[in-house]
């Protein structure tokens, strides 16, 4: 009597099959191990392929519940890939990855190939779906060219007690003057040495000019130089309405405020999607039960923003959060936040994700081709479009994402981003709010 086939074995036609469609090769792009060999101490055929499943043999299973014909499910070539043992483990321990329909494209791919052109069986390069993978990075591409510091003249002053006395000029609006405090002395973007810099009656006449590069070049000076550009930052958008939360390390949206009453009102911003499309998306939301009646929470749009150095390139980190607020201004207790943010944030996947890099990117840009932040007497210009890089993957049919990426048009008010000035003139802030 011949012994029974066990379930999840494929007969020895349907094996055959798969293996001449994989070209007796690991159908995991890049790879394609040979896996039938010959044995030269010995003589003897080694097989090393395995038949693993594209919907799992069983319903509880990774990839289990794709809906199959059971006899399909274990017993047909149609079922099975051709993998190398490392690639099947590979698969198996991220079934989340690797799910039913990458797989299924992945063989389809593999096949295509082989069949293709029987001179490149050899090589088996990888025939993949190409894709631009996108970043959550804004690539910095102007930064300040020196970082100046001097003594205070009190010492026993605090940051926020020097932010308090700073002094501005009254000529001029838009112009942030970022610094910090270390060892009793006073770090800036801005030139102490010229006329009507707001830190004139606080500090002594030692001023030191150090290169911004030279200063990151070791830890302490990198850390000087990130809290300067991320203080910038900060009271530059703070100007905006976008307020920062301590807490969280976040930025989120202020509600509208009316001038004559003080009442604060909901909030939106108009820009542009990915796809290309104009679409407004309500920035400070209060929010409602679905009878209409108000609830006593409100939501805020929110980013972790932060200046990253990878290397030698440096960028602005992009990282969409949301905040809650019991009035529009006051902070939710932090034991009524969890559980409303994972909730939310549970519905974000990719697409609803990326749409709000893309708010963020035009909100900081304004719609241009880049954020400058005018620091004192130098600026910090970031360009609009995201960093990208592109990949090879099996992909997923019918998944690809048009993304518009273009940069925003130059205009004479934009070019002028790219001239720091030197003169003589006086500038203005009118946010000195102390930022981390």
């Amino acid at each position: 009597m011949a012994t029974p086939t066990r379930r999840s074995e494929l007969s020895d036609p349907e094996l055959k099959l798969l293996y001449a469609q994989s070209g007796n090769r690991c159908a995991f792009p890049a790879c394609g191990e040979i896996l039938t060999k010959v044995d030269p101490s010995s003589g003897e055929a080694v097989n090393l392929g395995e038949a693993a499943h594209i919907v799992a043999a069983e319903r509880q299973g990774p990839r289990g519940r794709e809906a199959i014909n059971e006899v399909d499910r274990d017993r047909r070539a149609s079922n099975r890939i051709l993998l190398c043992p490392t690639h099947h483990t590979v698969i198996d321990k991220r079934p989340f990855v690797y799910t039913v329909e990458v797989l299924r494209q992945m063989k389809v791919d593999h096949h295509a190939l082989v069949g293709a052109d029987p001179a490149c069986r050899s090589a088996l390069p990888f025939c993949g779906s190409p894709e631009r993978l996108q970043t959550s990075l804004l690539p910095v591409v102007g930064l300040p060219v020196v970082v100046e510091s001097a003594s205070l003249l009190d010492t026993s002053l605090s940051e926020g007690e020097v932010a308090r006395r700073l002094t501005y000029p009254s000529s001029a609006h838009g112009i942030v003057y970022p610094f910090i405090v270390r060892e009793n002395r006073l770090w800036t973007f801005s030139r102490l040495r010229q006329h009507g810099h707001p830190f004139a009656e606080l500090i002594d006449a030692d001023v030191e000019e150090v290169e911004l590069t030279d200063l990151a070049s070791d830890d302490e000076g990198h850390r000087r130089v990130m809290a300067l550009l991320n203080r910038a930052l900060g009271r530059h958008i703070g100007m905006r309405g976008v307020r920062f939360d301590r807490e969280h390390h976040r930025y989120w949206f202020m509600p509208n405020r009316d001038r004559d009453t003080g009442e604060i009102s909901e909030r939106s911003y108009a820009y542009v999607t990915k796809t290309g499309r104009n679409q407004t998306r309500p920035t400070v939301h209060h929010a409602r039960r679905r009878s209409g009646e108000l609830k006593d929470e409100w939501y805020h749009e929110a980013a972790r923003l932060r200046f990253e150095r990878f290397g030698t390139s440096w960028f602005l980190s992009v990282r969409p959060e949301f905040h809650l607020t019991l009035d529009g201004e006051k902070p939710m207790q932090a034991h009524r936040i969890g559980r409303k943010i994972t909730r939310k944030k549970s519905h974000l996947y990719n697409d609803g994700y990326l749409d709000r890099l893309w708010f963020w990117k035009h909100f900081l840009s304004d719609g241009g081709p880049r954020l400058a932040i005018k620091a004192g007497e130098q600026s910090i210009l970031v360009d609009s479009v995201y960093a990208t890089t592109d990949v090879s993957w099996p992909g997923v049919p019918g998944d690809a994402l048009v993304v518009k990426s273009e940069r925003a048009e130059e205009n004479l008010f934009t070019l002028v981003d790219f001239s720091d000035d030197d003169s003589d003139d006086e500038y203005w802030d009118d946010d000195e709010d102390e930022e981390s």
